[in-house]
């Protein structure tokens, strides 16, 4: 196929509506979540993170030298359905199902097994998950009884009240996280101010 390296205005990804979240990486990855629950990846095929093994991979990229497998257009999973929440690190992929399962692809991620996974695997030891996000290299994971876990996160892990309201996004430095009284709170690595205090 055929593309750009840079597209100055946005276009409409064909072949995709009732799009209900999207999660990218670093990794050069999209996937979107529909209302059905089906899951559909698309862009590079790095580190497995499409979730198709090479079932239907392309060649994308220029120069030639540097084409790598890829999807140009979104491609639905198979092996993980009625999906309720998406989050993606640097090269893994999860999925939080509605039975509260969490199922993973891609690489460097630990929750999947020595090696990554090519296609989604369940991750083992997580039940009733609502969503999770990646943070220093590990996940942080809210249960649906509002409280929160770490999984695989070097100490100091963030400590996390039950019941509030994490900020999306992928960072693996910082928690940020939204009380009742919509005051806000933030701990780990202040990088550039990040924490919204000078120390």
């Amino acid at each position: 196929p055929t593309e750009r390296a840079v597209v100055d205005e946005a276009r409409t990804v064909s072949g995709l509506d009732g799009v209900e979240q999207v999660v990218t990486s670093s990794g050069y990855t999209t996937c979107a979540r529909r209302r059905d629950g089906s899951v559909w990846c698309w862009g590079r095929q790095a580190g497995n993170m499409l979730g198709i093994g090479s079932a239907g991979a392309e060649r994308c990229g220029r120069p030639e030298a540097f084409r790598e497998f890829c999807r140009t257009r979104p491609t639905r999973l198979t092996g993980v359905d009625e999906v309720v929440w998406l989050g993606v690190a640097d090269f893994a992929v999860c999925a939080v199902r509605r039975d509260g399962s969490v199922w993973c692809w891609g690489s460097t991620n630990m929750l999947l097994p020595r090696g990554g996974a090519a296609t989604p695997v369940r991750a083992p030891g997580l039940m009733d998950v609502q969503a999770l996000w990646p943070r220093r290299f590990g996940w942080v994971v809210r249960h649906r009884d509002g409280s929160y876990t770490t999984v695989g996160i070097i100490p100091p892990a963030p400590v996390i009240p039950d019941g509030v309201e994490l900020a999306s996004g992928g960072s693996i430095g910082h928690v940020c996280y939204r009380l009742p009284d919509a005051t806000m709170r933030c701990l780990g690595l202040n990088a550039h101010g990040k924490l919204g205090k000078e120390l």
